[in-house]
């Protein structure tokens, strides 16, 4: 009789290693937040509905899609801000600087914007803003720009 050995077959490991992406909003630029400093943070998206955020630098920030609904930013700045498709419902937005901010699609429905700043924003594409709330924003006697200093 002949004996045959059979040999184990080899077995192989296989890992997957996860990469974050960069436009994916991390933890460091959430911190901003207990610094009151957030100049140039991905907050893309991110929802700070019902918060006290007054006085927050968030100038240069990437915040398209961002949720402020309730929200309290007296005092903040949002100057160079990317604020497309944001929602500002009902938050207090007084004494805000808006200057240069991307506010396509954003909305203001019953934002109060007493004495914010709106110079050189594009106003066209911006949603639930009324004449009451306009009246209401900061305005300069330059030349031509209302909004402006």
């Amino acid at each position: 009789e002949a004996t045959t050995t059979t040999q184990p077959e080899p077995t192989t490991t296989t890992s997957t290693t996860t990469t974050v992406p960069v436009t994916t909003t991390t933890v460091l630029d959430i911190a901003c937040i207990k610094t009151t400093a957030c100049q140039y943070a991905n907050l893309v998206g991110v929802d700070f509905s019902r918060l006290k955020l007054d006085f927050v630098d968030f100038s240069v920030a990437q915040m398209a899609g961002a949720n402020f609904v309730g929200a309290n930013l007296t005092n903040s700045i949002f100057i160079r801000t990317d604020l497309s498709a944001v929602n500002f419902e009902g938050a207090t937005l007084k004494n805000v600087d808006f200057t240069a901010a991307t506010l396509t699609a954003a909305s203001f429905k019953g934002a109060n914007l007493e004495g914010a700043v709106l110079c050189d924003v594009d106003l066209t594409g911006v949603l639930d803003l009324t004449k009451e709330q306009l009246e209401k924003v900061k305005k300069f006697k330059t030349k031509g720009k209302v909004y402006c200093p």
